[in-house]
């Protein structure tokens, strides 16, 4: 809790005076009135990254989520991904440094949290592959599901020197399979390419 929530109008707008303010409860919760439209979340507090966040409002659309991490040191990068959809199951998946070495989260959100993150200490110098699965349909068979592209999915980038960049999932994409950066020497570049299949099929059945 006490973390402070500034909102601006506009998406990816970072800077500029605040349309409203607010800070988050105990539980981590605001709760602000917006009208109709699209605007840019900040989330910021001492000893903690400043995050920021997609929100968009309408009818069937009235939560959004935001997440922050700790500081972080030299070296250190964190992948946080949230959605807003239950029951779903999302999974994430690094495969580290051009290796067959693969990291996941140690969280596995199935019910009201949502959210997952996966830490590298270090980023080394080779390529660091960052996917999203949906886990529910890879394991019921679904691949063409549009369960992943239609739950509001974000990725949050963070590194040393604090926010890094984040990627609001393709909609409108029938898949399972999201490859949705790479990260080398420090540099977040963007995928998002979406797959129904991607072999082997093991890394997309487990967790």
């Amino acid at each position: 809790g006490g973390a402070v929530l500034n909102i601006r109008k506009g998406l990816d707008n970072k800077d500029g005076e605040a349309y409203v303010m607010g800070t988050a409860d105990a539980l981590g919760t605001a709760t602000i009135a917006l009208p109709a439209g699209t605007f840019t979340g900040e989330l910021s507090k001492p000893g903690y990254e400043t995050s920021y966040f997609p929100i968009i409002v309408e009818m069937t659309q009235t939560t959004a989520y935001g997440y922050t991490v700790p500081e972080l040191s030299d070296g250190q990068y964190r992948f946080v991904t949230s959605w807003n959809t239950s029951p779903l199951d999302i999974e994430s998946l690094l495969f580290v440094d051009s290796s067959k070495e693969t990291a996941r989260s140690s969280i596995d959100s199935t019910d009201n949290t949502k959210a997952e993150m996966i830490s590298i200490n270090n980023s080394g110098t080779g390529t660091n592959r960052f996917f999203l699965y949906d886990y529910t349909n890879c394991t019921g068979g679904d691949v063409m599901s549009y369960a992943m592209s239609t739950a509001n999915t974000l990725v949050t980038v963070f590194g040393p020197d604090g926010y890094i960049t984040s990627f609001s999932v393709p909609i409108g994409h029938g898949g399972v399979i999201w490859d949705v950066c790479r990260l080398q020497n420090g540099k977040v570049t963007s995928i998002g390419d979406y797959y129904t299949v991607y072999q082997p099929d093991s890394y997309w059945t487990t967790k």
